[in-house]
């Protein structure tokens, strides 16, 4: 289990420019220091929140390893 932070901003057609919603979110990962998934704790993420369904949320991630 690696613990996740998930940080977000929506927009709701009345305060977007275009008239289209949106969600974005920006996920902090807490990785053990020394294991096979610690990259995830110096990489940048930004998501962008998918067609889901009632049972789950999908986020489309996209990252950059620093």
């Amino acid at each position: 289990m690696i613990p996740i932070v998930n940080r977000g901003m929506a927009v709701v057609p009345s305060e977007a420019r275009d008239g289209a919603s949106y969600v974005r979110t920006a996920p902090l990962f807490e990785a053990p220091k020394d294991g096979p998934h610690a990259w995830l704790n110096r990489s940048l993420f930004v998501g962008k929140l998918g067609a889901g369904s009632v049972e789950a949320v999908h986020i489309r991630f996209f990252y950059r390893v620093l």
